[in-house]
C-alpha cells in the first residue's frame, strides 16, 4: 500500500434521480402520495434550468424582470395552446409539449425568484458579464436597446 493510500477505495455509485428524491421527502418528512414524484420532476426541471441558463444567462430576465418572466411565459402558454388544445404538435418544431411544460414550470419558479429578489439583479450580471456583452445579447435577442440599458444604468447610479 503506497503511503499516500489511506485504505480501500471504494467504488463510487451515483444514486438515482429516484434515490435522490426519495432522499428529499425523507428528510423534509414528505408523506402525501405523489410527493417523491414530484421531487422526481424537479430535479429533472432543475437540470433543464441549469442548461438554458448555460445557454441564455440570467439577463435575459433581468433586464426586464417579472414582465419579462410573464412575456416569456405567454409564450409558452401559447405554444401549449397549439400543441395541446388545437393538437397542431407538427406545427411546433424542435420543442415537444413535455419540453414546453417543463420550461413554463421553470418560468413560474423565476418570477417567484425575480418577487423574492433572489434572481441576478442587472446590475450584477453586468459585472460578471461586462456592459459590452450584456448589451450584445440584448441586442442579438432584441429584447432591448442599447440607449434602454443606457438609461436603466444611469438611474441606478443617480
Amino acid at each position: 500500500m503506497d503511503s499516500d493510500d489511506i485504505g480501500p477505495r471504494r467504488r463510487e455509485t451515483k444514486k438515482t434521480d429516484r434515490e435522490i428524491a426519495t432522499d428529499i421527502a425523507n428528510a423534509l418528512e414528505l408523506l402525501q402520495r405523489g410527493s417523491v414524484d414530484f421531487i422526481e420532476e424537479w430535479l429533472g426541471l432543475s437540470r433543464l434550468f441549469n442548461a438554458k441558463q448555460a445557454d441564455y444567462g440570467p439577463m435575459n430576465i433581468s433586464a426586464l424582470g417579472e414582465r419579462g418572466v410573464l412575456c416569456r411565459f405567454f409564450d409558452k402558454a401559447q405554444r401549449l395552446k397549439r400543441l395541446v388544445w388545437e393538437s397542431n404538435a407538427s406545427q411546433v418544431k424542435d420543442e415537444s409539449v413535455d419540453d414546453t411544460w417543463g420550461d413554463a414550470a421553470n418560468y413560474a419558479v423565476i418570477a417567484r425568484m425575480v418577487r423574492h429578489g433572489t434572481w441576478p439583479s442587472p446590475i450584477t450580471v453586468i459585472r460578471g458579464e461586462g456592459l459590452e456583452g450584456v448589451i450584445k445579447q440584448l441586442q442579438e435577442k432584441r429584447a432591448v436597446t442599447r440607449e434602454e440599458i443606457e438609461r436603466w444604468i444611469a438611474t441606478k447610479k443617480a
